[in-house]
């Protein structure tokens, strides 16, 4: 492959991963925003779950801004948007800017993700897009899950406005060199962004994750909780109902009329929720509970995030060496062992069990994932596969923002009905407890897959 052909996918995928690490980068510092700004799980949980859901409502548009402007402009555009909310995260002096600073790097992520995924086709000759697509894949699994590590190796030694300063210079750089290396393009396509969906399918998200992130401080029959909730659902009723009649759908319907694509959708809607709220109650079982500092979390992540690294081109192979059945079958119950090996640990500090449990959840979820996609979209019709992979990336996001803000919530009452320190243990064994409840679930659908 040429080198200016590496050269445009290196800095495409270096921003890029920089969205997808800093996606739960944040994880591992909820207990040192709560002491900073006098906030409670329940509000601190915004910065993960905000970052998601930006995320998951760029997704849809990307593919209409893709076939719209240049690859060139669209990186540039998204990348400075990704280093703006980065700066602002660093300024920040109140909490709900942190949050803010979030969203816009959410903003900028959200594109830069399917943009490096197209450029992979565009720019590999085809002969080396096998290989590109499988570097692209694997830098995108293991960047979140290496996130929360190396973050808890920056909290020992410095503040949380560190974990937005790194991204800073990197980011700067990479906007320098595509401006210098990415090649001018004119292209004005004719598509037409569908704003009435996108908005309607906006509003309905938001307001369920409001109403879902309220659970844990108010009365569920109250207007920010349960009212939150209900007009989302009906918004989205409306949404699903607008779809149907309009010529440029954000999502294709057709593709929910396939069995196995929903049954591959749901199962990772359960693992996604459990994957990312995982980190959240580890982190403040080590260092909420046991009172252990960010670098233990950091240790106790970081081996199964590098074996997430190594083991995720093989998945794929293993697909198609293996039925789907005995994949999900081994996979899921693996992380059945270690959710329950986690949610059976003593609250006096077991550093190596803690460890394992959680390298054995990650062997399980990296033998699931990756095949699960593929699954998903494997009986589609051609012709709707452009929808289909955007839709099951959206949903991904929306169960790390959704899923992780129902966990938390649950895990915020079950700490209010105890009180004091017995609450926080109680919330953290419930939080293991729905999880490992979820992942059940998901093997039980599992055996319907073909």
């Amino acid at each position: 492959m040429k080198l200016s052909y590496k050269l445009r996918l290196a800095i495409m995928v270096v921003g890029s991963f920089l969205g997808a690490f800093s996606s739960t980068l944040m994880n591992i510092a909820l207990p040192n925003l709560m002491a900073a700004f006098h906030i409670s799980v329940s509000q601190v949980q915004w910065v993960t779950t905000g970052y998601m859901l930006i995320s998951a409502l760029v997704i849809p548009a990307s593919s209409y801004l893709i076939k719209k402007y240049s690859m060139r402009n669209l990186y540039l555009s998204f990348a400075t948007i990704f280093l703006l909310g980065s700066i602002l995260g660093a300024l920040a002096l109140t909490f709900w800017l942190v949050v803010v600073g979030r969203m816009i790097q959410a903003l900028g992520a959200g594109v830069l993700f399917p943009l490096v995924m197209v450029a992979g086709l565009k720019y590999a000759p085809k002969e080396h897009r096998g290989m590109v697509m499988g570097i692209v894949g694997m830098v995108f699994n293991f960047a979140p899950i290496i996130g929360p590590s190396i973050a808890g190796i920056i909290l020992n030694v410095a503040s949380w406005r560190y974990l937005f300063i790194v991204l800073i210079p990197v980011m700067a750089i990479t906007i320098i060199a595509a401006g210098l290396c990415l090649p001018k393009e004119q292209k004005q396509g004719d598509e037409h962004l569908n704003y009435q969906g996108l908005g309607l399918l906006s509003f309905s998200l938001t307001a369920i994750l409001i109403g879902l992130s309220n659970i844990g401080t108010m009365s569920f029959i109250s207007w920010p909780v349960l009212g939150n909730i209900l007009v989302g659902i009906v918004c989205g009723f409306l949404f699903l109902h607008y779809q149907e009649h309009v010529s440029n759908p954000v999502i294709d319907l057709q593709i929910f009329k396939d069995r196995q694509f929903n049954l591959a959708n749901s199962i990772n809607f359960l693992l996604t929720s459990t994957m990312f709220s995982n980190t959240i109650i580890l982190t403040l079982l080590i260092q909420g509970v046991m009172k252990q500092n960010p670098l233990v979390s950091a240790w106790v992540i970081l081996p199964g995030a590098v074996l997430t690294g190594i083991l995720s081109p093989l998945s794929g192979r293993w697909f198609d060496r293996y039925s789907i059945k005995k994949l999900t079958l081994i996979g899921l119950s693996l992380d059945i062992l270690g959710t329950i090996l986690q949610l059976n640990v003593k609250l006096k500090f077991a550093f190596w069990i803690l460890l394992g449990a959680q390298l054995i959840r990650q062997l399980g979820l990296v033998m699931v994932l990756i095949p699960i996609q593929t699954q998903a979209v494997k009986s589609l019709s051609p012709d709707l596969i452009p929808d289909a992979i955007p839709a099951y990336s959206m949903f991904r996001q929306i169960a790390s923002s959704v899923g992780t803000a129902i966990i938390v919530g649950i895990m915020s009452i079950a700490a209010s009905l105890v009180g004091t320190e017995a609450g926080e243990v109680a919330g953290i064994r419930v939080g293991f407890a729905i999880s490992l409840g979820m992942i059940i679930i998901a093997l039980g659908l599992s055996r319907r897959l073909k």
